[in-house]
């Protein structure tokens, strides 16, 4: 049987997802060379674009199928507004959650048997001791800030252009890394990110703000999801039978019917407070909803699911899979909903975005299928054998 990606029914889930292919190919492990391919002729007028990100393996190539190793390199893409721009040797770091766009730059990282290196279009950055999952990647003025979960053994590091600013030998990093600044939150205009310790059953979890302790959270039960916003603290927990919101002592609970049982939670940064996302399942049906932090519930229909919820200064919507697990509509919260071209998926949450009130997708395509570009209700196909793994607005 063919193993085909399915990763839109995973994108809720608050713990780390799994990796994108069944198997570690070799070419997981070799380096690219750094060079990039010859610069597009494209000239990029002012203003903002869509940029997208993709994966592309040489073709004959079956990615959704094979884990041995490539005969050929593996390219990232990098397109603007549909067109490809330039194109970058992937290496180790095809994943989608080892390179991202931001700030006019591809930042790639991958490590090597001692350190973790990253790459700014194709030219090292920096590197340091120790090999770390980046869990969280922001760009700001003073540098790049990464969140890193040791890969060997327990601890994490908060680092500042790979200099360390905190690191807790023992520390689990909280939250999901698909988010598109990953596990770390911005808030205002500060940083912030979460850390459990201890054992199953008695963890505790502890709120940073950049190398300084902000908050120690008093938890009970399952914690699914923790955020930062408009400097307080908010998080989901299982308390017996019941699942709450929890912000500053105070408990609101969720619209869960009898018999419920959850299996995914994700806290989105709203216009007013939090929106909160939960993935259900009773007696073998799925049964999804959203509930704002003020208490109104926006169902999902028996049988469907939730991919994401997106927001933006220009509205709020929700991405809503099919019963086969695949997007198929966007939904506003105002009750228009607008219908998405069958087959495609989404190989990242970051391929998801709401900016200025208009939606913007890169879905995937199974078996040959083209990847489409999607802009409200324009589309643009792009045919290679690959995925998309990003789109930004800049």
């Amino acid at each position: 049987m063919r193993k085909l990606v399915f990763l839109s029914a995973l994108l809720l889930a608050a713990c780390a997802p799994d990796r994108l292919f069944p198997g570690t190919p070799r070419f997981l492990h070799e380096r690219g060379t750094g060079r990039t391919a010859a610069d597009s002729t494209l000239t990029i007028p002012p203003g903002e674009h869509a940029w997208a990100t993709a994966v592309r393996f040489p073709d004959g190539y079956d990615w959704e199928l094979d884990t041995c190793a490539v005969d050929g390199t593996v390219w990232i893409d990098l397109y603007c507004d549909g067109t490809l721009y330039k194109s970058y040797p992937a290496g180790a770091s095809i994943h989608p959650d080892m390179h991202r766009y931001a700030g006019g730059h591809l930042y790639t990282d991958y490590s090597t048997g001692t350190e973790t290196v990253v790459f700014c279009d194709g030219t090292e950055c920096f590197r340091f001791s120790g090999r770390e999952t980046l869990r969280g990647f922001v760009l700001r003025e003073d540098g790049i800030h990464t969140l890193g979960q040791d890969r060997d053994g327990d601890g994490f590091t908060y680092r500042i252009d790979g200099r360390e600013a905190y690191r807790s030998p023992t520390g689990v990093v909280v939250g999901d890394p698909s988010r598109r600044s990953g596990a770390l939150m911005e808030d205002g205009d500060r940083l912030y990110y979460c850390f459990s310790q201890g054992p199953v059953g008695n963890k505790s979890f502890h709120i940073m703000r950049e190398a300084e302790r902000y908050q120690v959270l008093n938890t009970a039960g399952i914690v699914y999801d923790v955020r930062i916003a408009g400097g307080k603290a908010y998080w989901v927990q299982r308390q017996r039978v019941s699942l709450v919101l929890m912000a500053e002592g105070l408990a609101a609970p969720l619209h869960l019917d009898t018999g419920d049982n959850p299996r995914s939670c994700r806290i989105v940064s709203g216009p007013e407070g939090v929106l909160v996302g939960v993935n259900a399942v009773r007696s073998g049906v799925g049964h999804s909803f959203i509930q704002t932090s003020g208490g109104e519930v926006f169902a999902v229909d028996t049988g469907c699911s939730l991919v994401d919820i997106l927001c933006d200064g220009g509205g709020t919507g929700w991405l809503v899979a099919g019963p086969d697990g695949t997007p198929a509509r966007f939904v506003r919260s105002d009750g228009s909903a607008l219908a998405l071209p069958a087959g495609g998926f989404l190989a990242a949450r970051d391929c998801a975005l709401l900016r200025n009130g208009h939606l913007y997708l890169a879905l995937s395509g199974h078996c040959g299928e083209p990847g489409r570009l999607i802009v409200d209700g324009e589309v643009t196909e792009i045919v290679f054998n690959g995925y998309f793994t990003s789109v930004t607005v800049e």
